[in-house]
């Protein structure tokens, strides 16, 4: 019967689909579950609107920083976590500042998507670092 077989595997692999994620498979089942449902999807939207004013917002800058330079010589790590909807990650970083010996850091930083592709080792970052604490260290992205 082409067209209702069709339709039965379709329903088929859906329920099959549904079943594997933990689901309702039956009509009253789903029907049920609409209240689980909405709740899911007002936690995506708070989830979005978080994200989105997190990009709005430029991290906070480090007052009387010593400006030098860096060059990336452990790659991007990621670490699976989202920033204003960009990519954190780690990096280990040699940095230099005038009249400072050079020193090895690792850092916990938000990589602009435009950026990733500058995450290469070897590359070289302007940053700033914090002179209290020279282990703060932002890498201050050109525009």
């Amino acid at each position: 019967m082409g067209i209702m077989d069709d339709w039965r595997k379709l329903r088929d692999s859906s329920n099959a689909a549904a079943a594997q994620a933990g689901r309702p498979t039956t009509t009253w089942g789903r029907v049920k579950n609409i209240p689980d449902d909405l709740a899911a999807a007002g936690a995506a939207a708070r989830f979005a609107a978080d994200q989105q004013a997190q990009a709005s917002s430029p991290p906070a800058s480090i007052d009387g920083g010593l400006r030098g330079q860096a060059v990336l010589s452990g790659g991007f790590r990621a670490t699976g976590e989202v920033v204003g909807f960009e990519p954190v990650g780690d990096v280990d970083l040699e940095i230099r500042l005038d009249g400072w010996e050079s020193y090895q850091q690792t850092i916990r930083v938000v990589v602009p998507h435009r950026h990733l592709v500058r995450m290469v080792n070897g590359n070289s970052f302007e940053v700033v670092v914090d002179p209290a604490d020279r282990s703060v260290v932002q890498i201050l992205w050109p525009d």
